[in-house]
């Protein structure tokens, strides 16, 4: 799981070094394997493109003269998106760039003087990829007009992003917001979760849209919401920005938003155009045996009949939990938007997923068994971006067929014996009560011990010992006292 940490302080203060914070995170069961750094490069920094002539002997060349805040430059460029008074990144002699014309994932270059058509560049005016932050050449990198003339890029664009290796049994930590809620625990700062409200002004949801799950036992839970009138464009400089740093592509504002909340809390979420969806009517069904669909990758798909489908009257419009069909997917002609975010079924996911050799950042996390109360916070929260983001009209209240509820187990009980019996050290109840209340879990205490309320991100807490877990972890293993043993020794065994 990447992590990169100006996401992860939006959600918690990290007041540590980054080394001290990826041990404590570690040592807290979410080993941080390295800590890499994008978009630092020397030798580039923010410059002011001050004028833009014709190149005298190449109609497709220009001549750019670039304030980089030392002094001026002048260098040849064949970026058609380069104008006058634009804040760029000028990369100066002896900057070591990504080669934008490789192959060869990785592969720099040093940037040298160079005459090019008879004209000397002194620098180079850069594009994203070579600055290893994106893969579009098509243009310069255009920077926000606050930037400040000179600033080292890594300033502006540079982004420190944390691998972490995560264990089968965390899958709240698929979410940044699930990371961060490690650190608030482990550092005693406080967790500031994303706003999921937004107004809801349009008409009433049930009169625009229906859902029908035909086979409860592989989705217990399934939300949707519908905005009118959004705009389908390109999305904001700061989203594209977020995916990116994790190596995702951005695509367009609703499915980058889609991609940003599975990323954010964890649940994955799929967007269907409202328009193409037969009736308005969504059908969650097992598929038929030899069905067919072709999926976003523009491939025919058959089916079988363990294969959950999300359907109109109609035909299939998504393979539940893996990917949606071509036949509904959101284009630029979108106007209203149907958005799903469900529950659906670990195993079934997981071998739906490998059967068609399918697998995708939605079945690493389904796959996972998440709890139905994490489809509704993702729901709310990506309407409200959407709203944000691309404008228009959320329906009045959102469709909730929930067969599953009641079903999910939701509380376990720990006694105080039994946590002092399995980390063999006593630990006042204050502590425990503090460790397990900053990870999000609500307590009912009494003199024995706890009833410990299960929160909708954690499908990995079911028995005592998986809580004694998460005191010993946040208190830290390596701070727990040691006792000698007691007792006399076993007698050797001796072999006849």
């Amino acid at each position: 799981m990447k992590v990169p940490v100006s996401w992860l302080s939006e959600y918690v203060d990290i007041d540590m070094s980054l080394d001290d914070l990826a041990h404590r995170l570690t040592m807290a069961g979410n080993e941080v394997t390295s800590i890499e750094r994008t978009g630092w490069v020397d030798n580039v920094v923010v410059g002011l493109v001050k004028k833009v002539e014709p190149h005298p002997d190449a109609d497709r060349l220009r001549l750019v003269r670039v304030d980089y805040g030392n002094g001026e430059a002048e260098v040849v460029c064949g970026a058609s998106n380069v104008a006058e008074g634009q804040k760029i990144a000028y990369a100066s002699i002896g900057a070591v760039l990504q080669d934008a014309y490789s192959d060869e994932a990785g592969k720099t270059k040093t940037l040298k003087r160079s005459k090019i058509r008879g004209v000397v560049s002194d620098g180079m005016v850069c594009s994203v990829r070579e600055l290893g932050i994106g893969d579009d050449h098509d243009g310069i990198l255009v920077l926000d007009e606050s930037a400040r003339v000179g600033t080292p890029i890594g300033e502006v664009i540079g982004e420190t992003v944390l691998e972490i290796e995560l264990t089968p049994n965390r899958p709240d930590c698929l979410g940044i917001v699930g990371v961060a809620r490690d650190v608030a625990a482990i550092t005693g700062n406080v967790l500031q979760e994303p706003n999921i409200e937004y107004p809801a002004t349009g008409p009433d949801v049930n009169d625009l849209a229906s859902v029908e799950i035909a086979d409860p036992d592989l989705c217990p839970r399934y939300t949707a919401s519908v905005i009118e009138n959004v705009r389908i464009g390109p999305s904001p400089a700061w989203l594209q920005d977020r995916l990116t740093a994790i190596g995702e592509r951005p695509i367009n504002n609703i499915v980058d938003i889609t991609n940003f909340v599975m990323f954010e809390l964890g649940q994955p979420l799929h967007a269907f155009d409202y328009d193409r969806v037969v009736d308005h009517r969504v059908i969650v069904r097992r598929a038929r045996s030899g069905e067919k669909l072709v999926t976003l990758d523009d491939k025919e798909r058959t089916l079988d009949d363990e294969m959950l489908l999300i359907a109109d009257p109609d035909r299939g419009i998504g393979l539940a939990g893996v990917m949606g069909g071509a036949n509904s997917e959101i284009s630029d002609s979108t106007t209203t938007v149907l958005l799903e975010s469900a529950t659906f079924h670990g195993l079934n996911n997981r071998r739906t997923a490998r059967g068609l050799e399918l697998a995708s950042q939605a079945t690493l996390r389904f796959e996972k068994s998440l709890r139905s109360g994490l489809s509704e916070i993702g729901l709310r929260r990506a309407t409200k971006l959407i709203l944000e983001i691309a404008g228009g009209t959320a329906a009045s209240g959102i469709i909730d067929v929930n067969p599953g509820a009641g079903k999910e187990q939701q509380s376990v009980r720990l006694e105080s014996a039994h946590l002092e019996k399995l980390l063999g050290v006593e630990l006042e109840r204050a502590r425990v009560e503090k460790t397990l209340s900053d990870l999000g879990f609500s307590l009912n205490s009494d003199t024995h011990g706890w009833d410990v309320e299960i929160p909708y991100w954690r499908p990995d807490i079911s028995i005592p010992q998986d809580l004694i877990e998460e005191v010993a972890r946040i208190i830290g293993y390596d701070n727990l006292p040691t006792t000698t043993l007691s007792g006399r020794p076993p007698p050797v065994a001796t072999s006849t």
